[in-house]
Formats: structure tokens, C-alpha cells, sequence
């Protein structure tokens, strides 16, 4: 039996909010740890030769949180998109891209540092770091099917037709996802991330708190996805 070829990693990176009630520090201290985190395992997905990993870094629910956690996150963006760390990982051959609808939700000043990363790193072809910024599945299959009725009216629509429209048109199927955080105590969940990409997706839930998810716990959890058997249905 062969290894699995994976392409396309998705990562929900839960639990900071927790770690950092844990570790008795406060939410802004968490987010800043799974940021620090999320540098290690981009690194690590790059050295496996993984093309392409799609981190879940802020959901459409997310917006249902006061403003003053959506002030922090913002904060943390701000920062992780100012962090000497992201230089090291452009250096590096890493592109980042963002997507979901996070021109809406960005303040400006962000919105730049966003789209500079991306500018500046848009010939990287080592490994493309997604970043799903105010990103909701549900949402992303409600404008690709509102596009599809405004530019193809009358027309079947096939699966190749439809797939144009979503925010990862172009990029291949999500071949595996981990979710840190995730203790069967407090449930195993999808959350509205990548639904119509992941369909025949490998899961991994990892009890881990994303701060205490390692790159090496990460490189474990790819190479026992390997070697698992995928029919794809047939």
C-alpha cells in the first residue's frame, strides 16, 4: 500500500483562549502563543514539502464574540502581520495568501499588511499558507452559487462550473485537517471550515491545545495520515 500524497492541509487551531486559562495568563497572551505556534508549523509543513496548508484563523462565527475579543484578535492579526517571523518564512519561499470575505472585516491598517505579505510573497512556490480570515463554509457556498446564477443563467451547473466561484478556485481538494483542542469532552467538530473542500478529507482531532501542538506532533500526525488506505468512495 502507498502513502497518501498530500497536497492540502487544513488547520483548526483551537484552544488559545483555554491554554491561556490554564497557564493562568490572559486571552491576548494565549493568541499570542498559537501565533507564535502557527510559525513552527508552517515551517514544518514547508521542510515536509506539503504545497499548500490552510489555517482557520478567524471564522464568520467569530463575529458573534463581544467587540472587546474582537479587538484582541484584531490586535493579534495586527501583530502576527508585523512579526519579524513572517519575514523569516517569506525568506523562506512561503507565500501567503487570506481567503474569505476579510476586506469586510480587517481594519485598514491591517488590510495593508495583509495585502503587502501577499505582494511581496506572490512568486513563493515553496509552500501557500491560506490564512481563512472571516471565513464561514455556509457563507462561501452562498457566493459561489449567487455567482454562478449571475454569470451563467440557464446553465447546468456541473461540479467544475461550480468550484470556480469558491474563494479556493484553482487550489486542490483539502486532503487531511487537523483540530487541536479538541478533547472528547468537549466535542469533535467541523465548524463550518472548508465543507464543500474537504468532503474526502482525513481528520485529526487532537486533544492538544494548539499552544502545546508542536511541529513535531504536527510531522506525526502527517505521516500516520500517509499511510492511512483512501478509496475516495469507490
Amino acid at each position: 500500500m502507498g502513502e497518501i500524497l498530500i497536497k492540502h492541509v487544513g488547520l483548526i487551531p483551537d484552544g488559545n483562549r483555554r491554554w491561556a486559562d490554564d497557564n493562568k495568563v490572559t486571552r491576548q497572551e494565549g493568541h499570542r502563543a498559537g501565533m507564535k505556534n502557527m510559525v513552527s508549523i508552517i515551517e514544518k509543513a514547508a521542510d515536509l514539502g506539503i504545497p499548500m496548508i490552510t489555517p482557520y484563523a478567524f471564522s464568520t462565527e467569530n463575529n458573534n464574540r463581544g467587540d472587546e475579543q474582537k479587538d484582541e484578535l484584531m490586535q493579534i492579526l495586527d501583530e502576527g502581520f508585523s512579526d519579524p517571523n513572517l519575514d523569516r518564512l517569506l525568506a523562506k519561499g512561503i507565500a501567503v495568501n487570506v481567503i474569505g470575505n476579510y476586506q469586510e472585516l480587517l481594519p485598514s491598517a491591517v488590510r495593508e499588511k495583509v495585502e503587502e505579505a501577499k505582494k511581496r510573497s506572490n512568486t513563493n512556490e515553496r509552500t501557500i499558507v491560506n490564512f481563512a480570515l472571516n471565513y464561514g463554509g455556509r457563507q462561501e457556498i452562498i457566493y459561489a452559487a449567487e455567482q454562478v446564477r449571475l454569470n451563467h443563467p440557464g446553465e447546468v451547473i456541473t461540479k467544475e462550473l461550480f468550484e470556480q466561484y469558491l474563494y479556493t478556485a484553482g487550489m486542490p481538494d483539502v486532503d487531511m485537517v487537523i483540530r487541536t483542542g479538541a478533547p472528547v469532552a468537549y466535542g469533535n467538530r467541523t465548524s463550518n471550515f472548508l465543507p464543500w473542500q474537504t468532503v474526502y478529507a482525513e481528520w485529526v482531532f487532537r486533544p492538544e491545545y494548539f499552544p502545546d501542538y508542536s511541529a513535531d506532533m504536527f510531522k506525526e500526525d502527517y505521516k500516520a495520515v500517509q499511510t492511512r488506505q483512501r478509496n475516495l468512495g469507490k
